[in-house]
């Protein structure tokens, strides 16, 4: 527009500058809300009203996840028998440990897959083996319906192999499962989800530090 037509509408150019201004204030809200949102991590799984009972390594009832309420936590299911994947899953969670300041309202439990061989002693003895910190770490089991239940709500697909025998006549078996690390918010929902044996420890870190500012 010329500035003679902008003269015929009894409009100058500083009039025109300002009222182009004047919707900035407005669009770099609509951004912001916008970016907030999109940095927000989806609810993969609501165990917010749910109620598990579970027993700890030391033998004591738990209820998860509300026993956990306000809390951020970093949830893996294992198995202490497991050749491969839960060694390097908790491996890996023991670095995240390691990059979250223990002042943090974070945790760390490790659930088995197994109930049947984990016991509150085997699971104090897989602590030991990996030198955990019980202040902030929680080994979880329980009965093989709980654990099922757990499981089928949170999409955690879990096969055992055939039974086999050693020399000895000892039994043994494998557990087919879900490779999973799950993030937790404080009120007991699932926000993510990642591949525990090869999870990107610094982007876990990251997420953690991203949900707790949420909070």
């Amino acid at each position: 527009m010329t500035r003679s037509k902008i003269a015929e509408n009894n409009e100058t150019p500083e009039s025109h500058r300002s009222r182009w201004f004047s919707g900035i204030p407005f669009l770099l809200i609509v951004g912001i809300l916008l970016v907030q949102c999109s940095s927000e991590f989806p609810v993969e799984h609501d165990l917010s009203r749910k109620a598990f009972r579970l027993i700890d390594q030391n033998g004591h009832s738990v209820v998860f996840p509300a026993d956990f309420r306000d809390t951020v936590l970093l949830v893996a299911f294992i198995y202490t028998a497991c050749p491969d994947i839960c060694p390097l899953t908790t491996d890996r969670l023991l670095e995240m440990s390691k990059r979250i300041p223990k002042e943090l309202p974070v945790r760390f439990v490790l659930i088995t897959l197994d109930p049947q061989r984990d016991t509150p002693q085997q699971l104090r003895d897989y602590a030991a083996l990996y030198q955990l910190d019980l202040k902030r770490w929680r080994l979880l089991t329980g009965t093989i319906a709980t654990i099922d239940s757990l499981r089928s709500v949170m999409e955690i697909y879990a096969v055992r192999s055939p039974l086999k025998k050693l020399p000895d006549g000892t039994a043994y078996y494998f557990i087919n499962h879900t490779d999973a690390l799950c993030l937790f918010d404080h009120r007991g929902r699932e926000r993510q989800r990642y591949k525990g044996s090869e999870a990107d420890v610094e982007k876990v870190v990251r997420d953690v530090q991203q949900l707790l500012s949420q909070q």
